[in-house]
């Protein structure tokens, strides 16, 4: 689950699209379906808000590289995550209770979260609604204004904080210690 959240926060995935991922729906480097459209990872988005058939690349090296450890797990036809959005949902409110932060976060917080943090990193609001999949540059804008403005509305725990960025320095070196995978 922790990966799809990574995931859904990279590619700004509603949580409808992260749930119906399989398998087969993921192409990454060499994959000879997307021959040299996409350098990196690329998802298929079969069905989105705004249309079937849509996709979008994995831009962080770190999801990259947790993306491969589920794929090498994980059969063509199977769901990546196997989990429900509800689940999903639960989940985070759980966490975000044990760690006495606002029960306001929602899968959908990673949409927000993830095209804000592309914009402020320098991404056009263009290019973050193509990520995105939004029907028009107003949409996205208000993705994007509103992100800063919630966070601002929030408190972090001092010690959630610094727990936070020591993750971020290497996320998938945190994850294979918690799973004792040999790096």
């Amino acid at each position: 689950m922790s990966i799809g959240v990574l995931l859904a926060f990279d590619c700004f995935l509603r949580v409808g699209e992260l749930t119906s991922l399989k398998r087969i729906d993921v192409a990454d480097v060499g994959d000879p379906r997307i021959g040299s459209l996409s350098p990196g990872m690329a998802l298929r988005l079969g069905k989105t808000k705004t249309g079937t058939d849509q996709w979008v690349t994995v831009h962080r090296n770190c999801v990259m590289v947790l993306m491969r450890l589920l794929l090498s797990t994980t059969n063509d036809n199977d769901f990546l995550f196997p989990f429900t959005p509800s689940a999903l949902r639960d989940s985070i409110h759980s966490v975000c209770e044990k760690m006495n932060l606002s029960s306001r976060y929602v899968p959908h917080s990673l949409r927000h979260g993830g095209a804000t943090d592309a914009f402020e990193s320098g991404m056009s609001v263009e290019d973050v609604q193509l990520r995105g999949r939004w029907a028009s540059t107003k949409s996205a804008r208000r993705y994007i204004q509103s992100g800063p403005a919630k966070l601002l509305s929030l408190q972090v725990p001092p010690l959630v904080a610094k727990a936070a960025d020591r993750l971020a320095v290497d996320v998938v070196r945190a994850f294979a210690k918690a799973a004792t995978i040999p790096l």
